[in-house]
């Protein structure tokens, strides 16, 4: 077990996909600063906001395996990948928003709000590639 762990913590792809994550998460913390004026923690491990850590993260696990091994089986598996990830963060999470904002309208002050910051604008995962 200490050797798989050992195998993980030193795996250059891992720690800088790690790394990117990490990167992603930190500059949307900032930028809801830049523009809220509010230091807000929970934004760190949320989803959506720009940049978009998913688009990012497979991006830099693309990029990554590229350089490793060239036009590999695993390099076009995770071109696949990424592409399921844009798709993903750009549409079916964008609705998923849409329809939570329909519920919080439906539901008024009544309710529990549901988040509505699950998706991400085109330029917000853009900017994670």
């Amino acid at each position: 077990m200490a050797n798989l762990f050992t195998q993980i913590i030193t795996n250059n792809i891992f720690l800088i996909c790690l790394l990117t994550w990490f990167v992603s998460q930190s500059i949307k913390f900032f930028v809801h600063y830049a523009k809220q004026r509010q230091l807000k923690y929970d934004i760190f491990l949320s989803a959506g906001g720009m940049p978009s850590s998913h688009s990012a993260l497979t991006m830099a696990f693309t990029t990554l395996i590229y350089l490793d091994q060239g036009m590999s089986l695993l390099f076009l598996f995770s071109v696949l990948i990424l592409s399921l990830t844009v798709h993903d963060v750009l549409l079916l999470k964008r609705h998923t928003a849409e329809h939570a904002k329909i519920l919080n309208l439906l539901m008024g002050k009544k309710g529990r709000k549901v988040g509505e910051t699950v998706g991400h604008e085109p330029l917000e995962v853009i900017a994670g590639l």
